[in-house]
């Protein structure tokens, strides 16, 4: 169990200071950052697409300076409650402005002449019905990579049926929602980032989604046929007939699922990770408990946010 009284030994040659808690870092070597944005939330309509996840951003040498650094963990985009239209998109992660995950898309609503989902880091998914127009998922843009690599995929579209209504899943960061053309059937998140991808960073920061994805995209809503199950990554599965979308899983980015209401996008989450032997000394500090997670693995030792949090490097 990793405690909230942290006693490390590494090579002192800057401070981090996180909120009232202090660990010595090494700003001279790079290091490894992981930033992923809040997802979007499903609409809140009977029924509604899936919530786009939050733009993934992996920076695999990343160089830290001798200065203060935010860290912004972007909140999900809030549910939506019956009725009340397209979701909402999530709000951007970031380690300053130098590297933003951009927050996900907002699901559409069902409604003649039908709609487009939302754009996002990925996107909405689309929603249509009969009487309306076939419409396109939410586009994608991962945010600003600072140099690394952006993650984002756009929203499922909808496809005009002959009766009934469509909608699509919302992008994840691994794969576009699904596409639907088939009389009340709701399209599948797209899954998220695999774990290797970003190297390996998720299983060793014991990140929140159990399978070590992030950026997974929600489930769109169908209230007499098929509902989408998010994706692997915190995407939250569609709803149905009065039920409303899940919640895109906290610290993950992942979607909301669209529903007769939908639950909030899941939160992002900020990873960051230095080579354990680029440290010496001795440091003690105490912390905010959720706020915070930090332990080493093999050659690495790492930091994971999940709240908004301030560190800084000094010489």
């Amino acid at each position: 169990m990793i405690k909230k009284i942290l006693k490390f030994i590494f090579v002192l040659i800057f401070v981090v200071s996180f909120s009232g808690w202090t660990n010595p870092a090494h700003s001279a070597t790079p290091g490894q950052a992981l930033v992923v944005g809040g997802g979007g939330s499903g609409a809140g309509s009977n029924p509604g697409a899936g919530g786009g996840a939050g733009g993934v951003i992996y920076h695999s040498s990343f160089t830290w300076a001798a200065q203060a650094y935010v860290m912004t963990i972007g909140a999900g985009g809030p549910g939506k409650l019956s009725g009340a239209g397209d979701g909402n998109t999530g709000n951007d992660s970031s380690i300053d402005s130098t590297i933003i995950g951009k927050g996900g898309g907002g699901g559409a609503y069902v409604e003649i002449p039908s709609r487009d989902g939302l754009a996002g880091g990925s996107g909405g998914g689309a929603a249509s019905i009969a009487g309306g127009s076939a419409k396109t998922g939410g586009t994608a843009d991962a945010g600003t990579t600072g140099g690394g690599t952006g993650s984002a995929n756009a929203g499922g579209n909808a496809g005009l049926p002959a009766a009934g209504n469509t909608t699509g899943g919302g992008g994840g960061a691994g794969a576009a929602g699904e596409n639907v053309t088939a009389n009340n059937d709701g399209g599948n998140g797209g899954i998220g980032i695999a774990d290797a991808d970003v190297g390996n960073l998720l299983s060793i920061a014991s990140a929140p989604d159990t399978s070590h994805t992030a950026g997974g995209g929600g489930g769109g809503a169908n209230p007499s046929g098929l509902e989408g199950t998010g994706g692997d990554g915190g995407g939250g599965n569609g709803g149905g007939a009065g039920v409303s979308g899940v919640a895109g899983v906290a610290n993950t980015g992942g979607g909301s699922g669209g529903g007769d209401a939908s639950g909030n996008g899941g939160s992002g989450l900020i990873i960051i990770a230095f080579t354990t032997t680029e440290f010496t000394g001795s440091s003690t500090g105490t912390g905010g408990g959720a706020d915070y997670e930090t332990g080493t693995s093999g050659s690495l030792t790492w930091f994971r946010f999940d709240t908004t949090q301030t560190l800084t490097l000094t010489a």
